[in-house]
C-alpha cells in the first residue's frame, strides 16, 4: 500500500503572467494498494488506486489569447479503479 502527497504553492500558469492565470496553492492525495496472489502456477495481481483523493480543483494550464481572451485547463477530478495483471507463459 503506498499513499502520496503532492504540495503547490501559487504558481503562474503562463508566460504572460495574467492574474486570471494563475493557479492557488493545492495539495492532492494518492492511494494504491496492491494484492498478489503469491502463487507459481497463476501469477495474478489486483490493484485498487485512487488519484487526487481530495477531487482538489486547480488551474493546470492557461493561454491568453490576442484579443486578451483568458481559457483555464483545469486538472482532472477524483479518478479510482482497479487493475488486474497476470501473465501468461
Amino acid at each position: 500500500m503506498t499513499a502520496q502527497a503532492s504540495r503547490r504553492s501559487e504558481q503562474a500558469t503562463n508566460f504572460m503572467f495574467v492574474d486570471s492565470t494563475n493557479s492557488d496553492s493545492y495539495v492532492t492525495l494518492d492511494f494504491d494498494a496492491t494484492l498478489a496472489s503469491g502463487n507459481d502456477t497463476f501469477d495474478w495481481t489486483l490493484s485498487l488506486f485512487v488519484r487526487n483523493a481530495t477531487d482538489e480543483v486547480y488551474v493546470a494550464n492557461s493561454n491568453v489569447n490576442n484579443r486578451g481572451l483568458t481559457y483555464v485547463v483545469h486538472n482532472p477530478p477524483r479518478t479510482f479503479g482497479l487493475r488486474f495483471s497476470t501473465e501468461f507463459f
